[in-house]
């Protein structure tokens, strides 16, 4: 594996790769090749976006459940990235994709609706129902205002 800065990769990743979002906002991207005079690639690479380099990260979010339900208000917690630093916060689903496509991926921005500075808590606004976010896992981010993404905390939306 080949760990990679921003800029463009060494490896050409053309028929059958897949580039997928991890939970710590690098990029794998693995396979391609096989097509016409191409050449397999058995490989993976990782790629840190420019936006990891815009300045601090906020903490891994703490929710206080990682299973929510539609329609309801949720208590995210940090553990030292003050609420008052937090510019975003969102969701993604989990990802799978060959041919870089995915058919279900979703990505939604959740409603700040208190912050609690005094605690480092957020109050969030979960998805409104299952026509926005369908049930299953979720990558749920923290954003500061460079835009830059905590890790990501696994988040599993049901009945």
């Amino acid at each position: 594996m080949n760990e990679q800065s921003p800029g463009a990769g060494p490896t050409p990743r053309l028929y059958h790769s897949s580039a997928l979002l991890l939970p710590d906002a690098r990029v794998v991207l693995a396979g391609g090749g096989r097509r016409n005079e191409l050449v397999d690639q058995p490989n993976a690479e990782f790629f840190s976006p420019p936006y990891l380099f815009q300045g601090p990260r906020p903490d891994t979010p703490q929710p206080e459940s990682t299973t929510w339900s539609w329609a309801e208000t949720v208590v995210v917690g940090s553990a030292a990235t003050s609420a008052s630093s937090i510019a975003r916060a969102t969701l993604l689903r989990i990802g799978h994709n060959t041919h870089q496509f995915s058919m279900d991926q979703s990505f939604m921005e959740l409603e700040i609706v208190a912050r609690d500075a005094a605690n480092n808590t957020l109050t969030l606004r979960t998805p409104e129902s299952a026509y926005i976010a369908p049930p299953g896992y979720y990558m749920l981010f923290l954003l500061s205002d460079a835009g830059v993404p905590s890790e990501a905390v696994y988040i599993q939306i049901s009945c």
